[in-house]
């Protein structure tokens, strides 16, 4: 990796840094918790957990802490999984004592993001002592969370400290494995999306930061075996593939080499699911699904001879409707949906036409990645080799809810992909009622 002080990165001209002091990832990196933290020169943690991962990891870590001579204060979660929002951070934040100078999550997704959340904007440091593997968001420098029923992505900082017992991680229950796994395999789709984006809209693009990603996703391919037998050796790949995705996302300054059209689909379906009060499905379980629907949707694309007098005058944007469609779509979270559109003006003619300008430009290109993605089917067989649902139906998923994730997922964040460049062009309406019907019906 490159750091502060030295050559700067040949390939995009920045320096990668990552500010994370120790990743542990070995059989047993638990019991050297409390040693690792008096490393840092952590006085006092405030340490989280909900019921699960206190029952799975709580009392080692408290053992090491104690063992260590570290004083602490922990908090205890009472949902088995808490949903992470404003009364779950506030809950954390009231459990933080002044004499704490450290926020040490023992979990995973949610525990992971509200301790960033908390300690980023306590000006704290904060670590991670895994309990599955189960998301890729243990580097990483932000915390997407729920404000306003809305999902929002709040910047924070990385952990000083990752801790990943593979002893643990391998005991972590199946469905939570096969969500890291899944969340994994997304990056076929956000690798390419973030190519695109480079051609399409100028984004910044680093070769060397998307060959570090490329790298744990295919490391990640070859331990589906393991994983599904319960190998702590297979947890312990996967455990760095996922930290590797979350500091190429801190090399890359956001989330975009390991975020695309197939996360923006989990979040608008993790927004559904809120909206009628059912239990959150594991976000990674959602990223595979969503990354089904964005291999179809790039092999239109890949096949498609664009019309671009037509794709000029296909995809119009009336506010007035659109509006009436996010709300219908979004509910008490299409306020902040139309917020960002006003501020951004994403749909408008201008940025439209800018885009389409250098698409016909690109277009050979730009096919040209979307064709090497592999089939939709070929993302389903590695899914179900580690037991993680494939049709929406499996988690609860309306071909409804489907539909509109297929159209409208692109709404909640201002960010170019595939689904973006359908629209663009005037196919995306077509082709969505397609791939929502083909999945929908398991094909």
């Amino acid at each position: 990796m490159y750091r502060a002080g030295v050559p700067v990165c040949p390939h995009c001209g920045r320096a990668h840094t990552t500010p994370i002091d120790i990743i542990d990832i070995y059989p047993g990196a638990i019991e050297s918790l409390g040693e690792r933290l008096k490393e840092l020169g952590v006085r006092k943690p405030l340490v989280v957990a909900d019921r699960n991962t206190d029952r799975a990891a709580g009392g080692l870590a408290r053992a090491a802490l104690t063992m260590a001579g570290v004083d602490y204060v922990y908090h205890i979660i009472e949902d088995c999984e808490p949903v992470p929002n404003e009364e779950a951070a506030g809950g954390v934040l009231m459990a933080l004592e002044p004499s704490c100078d450290f926020v040490l999550g023992i979990g995973s997704g949610v525990i992971n993001d509200l301790c960033r959340f908390v300690s980023h904007r306590t000006d704290r440091r904060f670590g991670i002592a895994a309990t599955a593997p189960s998301m890729d968001g243990f580097a990483s420098t932000v915390a997407p969370l729920i404000y306003r029923s809305l999902k929002t992505t709040f910047a924070a900082h990385a952990p000083s400290l990752i801790v990943g017992d593979t002893n643990i991680l391998a005991a972590a229950p199946k469905n939570l494995i096969a969500a890291g796994y899944a969340d994994i395999v997304g990056k076929l789709n956000s690798l390419a999306d973030w190519s695109i984006a480079r051609l399409i809209v100028g984004e910044y693009y680093c070769p060397w930061v998307a060959a570090v990603m490329r790298r744990a996703l295919d490391d990640t391919l070859s331990c589906a075996d393991g994983l599904s037998s319960g190998a702590p050796a297979s947890a312990g790949k996967l455990m760095e593939a996922l930290t590797l995705s979350g500091i190429a996302m801190t090399y890359a300054g956001n989330s975009r080499p390991a975020s695309g059209f197939e996360h923006h689909l989990a979040h608008a379906w993790e927004m559904h699911f809120l909206r009628e009060g059912r239990k959150l499905v594991p976000h990674g379980v959602k990223v595979g699904i969503g990354t089904i629907a964005a291999m179809k949707l790039a092999r239109r694309l890949a096949e498609a001879e664009a019309d671009w007098e037509a794709a000029a005058q296909a995809a119009t944007f009336e506010g007035p409707k659109w509006e009436s469609e996010m709300r219908r779509v979004f509910a008490d979270a299409a306020g902040g949906v139309i917020e960002l559109e006003n501020l951004t003006g994403k749909n408008t003619a201008g940025r439209r036409n800018k885009r389409l300008e250098a698409a016909r430009t690109n277009w050979p290109e730009a096919r040209r990645i979307l064709s090497r993605l592999p089939s939709d089917k070929k993302v389903r067989q590695l899914l179900r080799s580690v037991g993680s649902p494939t049709n929406p139906d499996e988690i609860g998923l309306s071909k409804e809810a489907v539909l509109d994730g297929i159209l409208y997922a692109k709404e909640v964040r201002d960010r170019f992909t595939q689904q973006q460049l359908a629209w663009d062009i005037g196919i995306l309406p077509r082709q969505a009622k397609t791939i929502a019907e083909e999945m929908c019906s398991g094909q």
